[in-house]
């Protein structure tokens, strides 16, 4: 066994991490980053909904200015010195899918701060962060252009629209029976 080198957290990280991501290249850490914080954005956003406690909408908030960052680390991400067309084409439709999703998520961040309902947050959060989530895999899948990278997104992209709008509805179901108040302005009959 070879002793530890370098401080502790780091080689805990190093164990418990996937080898792809350790070592993987930018676009895997992108992909991983962007859908990492696109879960936390929903799960933060409703527990600091249901608690009360607003210092969680801040750190949503940081997650997705983070992963629109990282996004547009890969959207600057080098090309190589040898010009091919065709794979230029393939990287900027890329960065734009990559780009487009992650401006989804950041709206949804901020649709957080501005809606004044929890249903209306619930479901314009939820809107937002399946199509950044749609759009940003699908950057990746042209990225890599390979047909087992292209199922493996359809696969997470098909449970991510069968779940996603189901817990959505659970969600806000499970608002209305324990009673979450509307907005005063909506109009609802009883």
């Amino acid at each position: 066994m070879q002793p530890v080198q370098g401080p502790l957290p780091v080689h805990l990280m190093r164990s418990l991490l996937p080898n792809w991501l350790y070592n993987g290249s930018l676009p895997d850490r992108v992909i991983l980053l962007d859908l990492f914080s696109g879960n936390l954005l929903v799960v933060l956003a409703i527990y600091s909904i249901l608690s009360g406690e607003k210092a969680c909408l801040n750190v949503a908030l940081t997650m997705s200015l983070v992963a629109f960052a990282g996004s547009l680390t890969f959207a600057n991400y080098p090309v190589q010195k040898e010009i091919n067309i065709i794979k230029m084409l393939k990287d900027i439709i890329s960065s734009i899918f990559i780009f487009i999703g992650a401006l989804f998520m950041l709206i949804s961040s901020f649709g957080m701060f501005r809606l004044p309902d929890f249903y209306i947050r619930n479901s314009a959060s939820t809107k937002a962060v399946v199509l950044g989530v749609l759009l940003i895999p699908l950057g990746v899948g042209i990225h890599y252009n390979d047909i087992m990278i292209f199922i493996e997104i359809f696969a997470i992209l098909f449970f991510i629209f069968l779940i996603s709008p189901l817990a959505a509805h659970i969600v806000s179901r499970a608002a209305v029976i324990t009673g979450v108040s509307f907005w005063e302005k909506q109009l609802l009959k009883k």
